[in-house]
């Protein structure tokens, strides 16, 4: 209930105002927690992250830029998201950490993107290759956090009449008995340049196992896949 009241603005700041200090507190006192133990974690640091972002004073955005600090990625996206909705500066390193991150790579783009700040994106991430990346291991975590994944190929692919970029990997589950797929991700535009959109996505095929061999029957077959 209390990130939907947080969110709506049905608590606002003002009617907290009486009780910052009590929560500035106890916001130090769950960032300690966490600096001493990265496994410290707690469901409701996000709603707290949320409230010290609602107060928007030298405080709490402190506060918040020492949060930035710990090693939980979602929480770092949550502080990152309310600092700049609060006009403050964020450090190179908290966004390279999340840019660097398979999972949270695109969630951070969306973020600044949403304010109108990709220019902070950190630029050696910011390529059609590497979102892909991210699309595909968003797409297997789905199953299971996926191992390792191998580059293979790109192809230009026409989807519903228009053409796109799609990027071929081969994906390993597992670190003792590994277990290859393949999987592809896109569209992208043709212009290798141009900044990945919200309309890409990746796809696995998992009717049979990675087979070198076999790698062109099963390119087609997940090319079919994509496209109906």
């Amino acid at each position: 209930i209390s990130d939907v009241l947080i969110d709506s603005n049905i608590i606002s700041s003002s009617m907290l105002n009486p009780y910052f200090e009590d929560i500035a507190a106890f916001a130090d006192y769950r960032f300690k927690k966490q600096k001493e133990d990265s496994e410290n974690y707690d469901y409701h640091d996000r709603f707290l992250i949320a409230l010290l972002g609602k107060f928007n004073n030298a405080q709490s955005n402190a506060l918040l830029q020492k949060w930035l600090s710990i090693n939980d990625k979602y929480l770092k996206l949550k502080c990152i998201e309310a600092l700049l909705l609060n006009g403050q500066v964020i450090k190179t390193q908290p966004l390279l950490d999340l840019a660097t991150d398979r999972i949270y790579r695109i969630d951070l783009y969306s973020a600044l993107k949403k304010q109108n700040k990709q220019a902070l994106f950190p630029k050696q991430y910011l390529t059609q290759q590497y979102f892909a990346e991210s699309n595909i291991y968003a797409a297997a975590s789905d199953e299971d956090e996926p191992s390792a994944l191998t580059y293979l190929t790109q192809k230009i692919i026409t989807i519903h009449g228009k053409k796109g970029r799609f990027f071929f990997y081969k994906i390993t589950f597992g670190e003792d008995e590994k277990t290859d797929y393949l999987a592809c991700a896109g569209p992208f535009d043709l212009n290798p340049l141009k900044l990945p959109d919200d309309e890409s996505y990746g796809t696995l095929y998992f009717d049979e196992e990675f087979d070198k061999a076999g790698l062109q029957k099963q390119m087609n077959a997940l090319i079919k896949q994509v496209t109906d």
